[in-house]
């Protein structure tokens, strides 16, 4: 029994000690470049608004986003009014007058959308 478990420990140890010693088995980044990147700010990558021909009833007569399947809470018709998808969210002008699509956005179309 102790043969079985000194020759089960000794094999643990040199794998153990096989991986340390192996340089390549991980991909370090250098400390260096590390303090040279702490003071940078990083941001999320933009996104293209396209336009796209898409309307927007804009009561608030301000410029924001809504998900396409937003509703205008005093007529309950929909925010977007042309070429309008319910998973895209939308950039609206203040006028109403032009309208852009982001795309789809993962809360559009569920609880908790931005209606902004």
């Amino acid at each position: 029994m102790r043969f079985t478990t000194s020759v089960l420990v000794s094999i643990l140890v040199i794998t153990a000690q096989a991986a340390v010693a192996n340089d390549e088995s991980l991909a370090m980044t250098p400390r260096e470049e590390l303090v040279d990147r702490q003071d940078q700010v990083f941001s999320l990558g933009k996104r293209d608004c396209v336009k796209t021909g898409c309307r927007c009833d804009n009561h608030k007569k301000k410029q924001r986003t809504v998900c396409g399947a937003c509703k205008n809470p005093d007529t309950k018709s929909y925010i977007i009014t042309r070429k309008r998808y319910k998973n895209h969210i939308y950039e609206c002008s203040a006028d109403g007058t032009s309208c852009c699509d982001y795309g789809v956005a993962v809360d559009c179309g569920k609880k908790g959308q931005r209606c902004g």
